[in-house]
């Protein structure tokens, strides 16, 4: 399971996430780790397109059910938190900018899964060494699901 900040532009236009132009930087990174994007299920804290630059918290309280919802009904046994927003919804005490978090593996007792913490794809767009962390953490997933 994948969960990101928010849907991108592209992921809102197509009513589904890992759709469109912004899904590329996974797709990629999922490639060169030897995953495919139909084993995985995609996902957002906020399901529509942030409003600003960044998400509120009113946005955020406003989908939180859906996310519980689909994390209960999945149960997955890896989840990667892309976001800031994504690794506090799961892990709401953890401190810290994504650089400091990226590659970060936590395991959660309550949900029974590792948390791998990533940045949000939709950075590669400016910053081109985000793909570099991308590809590292989800080689990090195939592994554990290996």
């Amino acid at each position: 399971m994948m969960i990101t900040d928010s849907a991108a532009f592209s992921e809102e236009k197509s009513g589904k996430f890992a759709d469109g132009k912004s899904f590329g930087y996974t797709a990629s990174a999922l490639e060169a780790a030897g995953l495919k994007k139909s084993e995985g299920y995609y996902t957002g804290v906020v399901k529509a397109k942030k409003k600003d630059k960044q998400l509120s918290t009113e946005e955020i309280t406003h989908w939180s059910h859906y996310l519980d919802r689909e994390l209960e009904l999945l149960k997955p046994s890896v989840i990667v938190c892309a976001g800031g927003a994504a690794i506090r919804a799961l892990c709401p005490d953890v401190k810290g900018g994504w650089e400091a978090l990226s590659g970060q593996v936590i395991y959660d007792v309550k949900r029974d899964c590792s948390i791998f913490f990533a940045p949000n794809p939709q950075m590669t767009y400016v910053n081109p060494d985000v793909q570099n962390h991308l590809d590292e953490i989800f080689s990090e997933v195939q592994e554990a699901l290996s």
